[in-house]
Formats: C-alpha cells, structure tokens, sequence
C-alpha cells in the first residue's frame, strides 16, 4: 500500500523520521481530489486527498506522502480525516495506536485499538482540553530524577578485630529538582493557562520553552559544570554528555472532567530516587529515559564525550510543548477520537 498526503496544509516543511531516518521534506499542495484510500486493511471509497505539486527529500526512500493522523481541525479545508471517516461508518473502533520502541527498527499503528502487545502495564488516560485542536494534554512539571551512588559496604572485621566505630547515619537524599511549567507573569501575554503538551510524530525533539528548557539543561548539567546551561554556541543548541545517565518524568495533569464529570486518572506521586514507578497506584509521572535524549556526537567536541541534546528550546516562553518520536520510544500512545482523549503507557522496547 502506498502513502498519501491526506489533510495537509497547503505547503509547508516537515520533518519526517522513517525506520530511524530523519528526512527534510518540502511539499506544496493546492488541488484537492477524491480518491480511493486503503489502510490496514480498511478501505475508504471516496477520500479527500492534497496532491502535491511538488514533493523534495523523501523519494529515494520509496516514500510518496503523508498520511495523516492529526485532528480533521488543522485541516485548512476540513474535510473528515480518513480515520474519522473510518470511524463514521462504524468500519472501526474509534482507537489509533502509535507505538516506536526501537530508533532503528521503526515501529508500528494500530488502527482501531490500541495493541496490548506493544506497552506493558495499564493504560493510563487523559482528556483533551476542551479547545484543543492537536492531541494534547495539560503538563505541570518536569522532573530531573538523579541517582546517586550507594555508600560503599564497610569491610567486615576480620577475626579478633575489633568492631570498627559506629557510623553515622546516612545523609538522606535529596529530593530530585523540579522544573515548574507554569509561565512567568512577568514575561507571558497568557500567565494564568495552563500550558500544554502537543504529541507530534512529525518532530523528533522534545521542544520546550526557552526558560523551561534552559533550567532543565541547568539540572541536567550541574554534576559536571556547576550552572552551566548545557547551550553550545558552536553549534546553536543545547547539549548533553554522550554518557548521560539522568532520566526524566514528566507530571501530566490536572486531568479534564469528561461529559458526566468523571476524571480519566487518580494521580500519583513522584518517582523516588531508582524508583521507575510506585506501586498500587496509576502513574501520573511519564518517564523520558536518558537514552532518548542523548542525540548524535557533536564532532567539535566529540573528544570530550559531548552530544546533542533531545531537549531544544521553541521560540517562545509562550509555546506549548511539544513531544517528537524520541518521547514515542519510550511511551506507548493511543489516540481516541470519539473520546477525545489520549493514553499513555510504558512502551515495549523492542
């Protein structure tokens, strides 16, 4: 079966990743057509489809277009998307499944329902906003969860030797930083809303606000440079040690009342230190492992172990955030458009 662009805009740049690749495409689409659409194993007689008048970067890889998977509301003609089309007819459950798990052996959608087979745990579900025209959900703070080095045993004493001193107790851990999203009233037009994540599988950063992404490089850092943000003018973004161990969890929430005011998920506490999950309660915390941030080797510094980073800053304090396929690796994601909510759970690595 081969790929359509479906529900574009009218022209744009777009930065595709496909089994690993990262692709620049540049398409410009004017004419609309009705066509005959086919996807896993559902088929769509009369489909509004953009042809592109000119499509550039993507040809050789045996790929012809973009099939799309966002909201029929980015759409500038709005047409019903070939899901939702699917989903009017009663054709299929109303569930599309995106799953990665691997940076080099693409991955997987499941239309229809979400695929047990690809997360493990309990799926955990959140409400779009009620204005929401991406799949989005509302985000609190992230997390920086170190982990520090146990203390070294005390050598037993060995036979006749005296008991060594007493010790004294432990110095506790200290609780992980926390890199608050709200915006600064100061300097945002919009203070008082909450700020968002955007999931985009088009993208393959995260993209955070210039301040959020700053501090979170800070933390991420600070063992070997102090304050030192992790921004590296040679290369115009911001950077992490290749060997980079520090994972984040991301605090999703609160959640959006559904229609008979019902919430879609009991939050839960923060990860503790080497502690991925609390268990006898829903996660409200979404792990980012240190293996996804790390990007390739910056060759300027390539001597000295220095990476380029997952995390980039967007434009503005303003922005909502948005989540590329390195977050997909590690989180499984269902999409419900009847719904209008999103699920998370942990992704199956492959």
């Amino acid at each position: 079966m081969k790929s359509v662009i479906s529900q574009s805009h009218r022209g744009g740049r777009l930065r595709l990743m496909l089994n690993g690749s990262c692709f620049n495409i540049t398409f410009l689409v004017s004419p609309l057509r009705t066509d005959v659409v086919q996807v896993g194993g559902f088929v769509i007689d009369r489909q509004v489809v953009g042809i592109a008048e000119s499509v550039e970067g993507f040809r050789e890889a045996g790929v012809d277009g973009i099939f799309g998977l966002g909201l029929h509301l980015l759409s500038d003609h709005g047409d019903a998307t070939p899901v939702e089309n699917l989903i009017a007819t009663g054709e299929m459950k109303s569930e599309v499944g995106v799953w990665l798990g691997s940076k080099n052996n693409g991955g997987e959608v499941s239309f229809g329902e979400a695929d047990p087979l690809r997360y493990t745990g309990a799926m955990t579900y959140f409400d779009l906003p009620p204005d929401a025209v991406y799949w989005s959900v509302p985000v609190r703070s992230i997390l920086i969860n170190r982990k520090p080095s146990p203390p070294p045993a005390p050598n037993p004493p060995t036979p006749g030797q005296q008991e060594p001193p007493a010790q004294p107790p432990p110095k506790p851990i200290p609780t992980p930083p926390v890199v608050q999203a709200a915006r600064d009233p100061k300097k945002s037009k919009k203070p008082t809303q909450q700020p968002s994540i955007i999931f985009d599988t088009s993208s393959d950063l995260f993209l955070l606000p210039p301040t959020i992404a700053f501090h979170t490089h800070q933390y991420l850092h600070d063992f070997l440079f102090g304050w030192y943000s992790g921004y590296n003018y040679f290369a115009g973004v911001y950077t992490v040690p290749c060997s980079l161990s520090t994972d984040l969890y991301v605090d999703l929430g609160p959640t959006i009342p559904d229609t008979v005011g019902n919430s879609s998920i009991v939050g839960g506490s923060p990860p503790l230190p080497d502690e991925e999950e609390l268990q006898g309660q829903e996660r409200r915390w979404f792990k980012i492992a240190a293996q996804d941030i790390v990007r390739a080797r910056v060759p300027v510094f390539g001597v000295f172990g220095v990476c380029f980073s997952g995390v980039q800053a967007s434009r503005n304090d303003d922005d909502d955030w948005v989540f590329g396929t390195n977050w997909f690796l590690g989180n499984y994601m269902a999409f419900n458009h009847l719904k209008r909510r999103v699920g998370i759970a942990t992704s199956q690595r492959s």
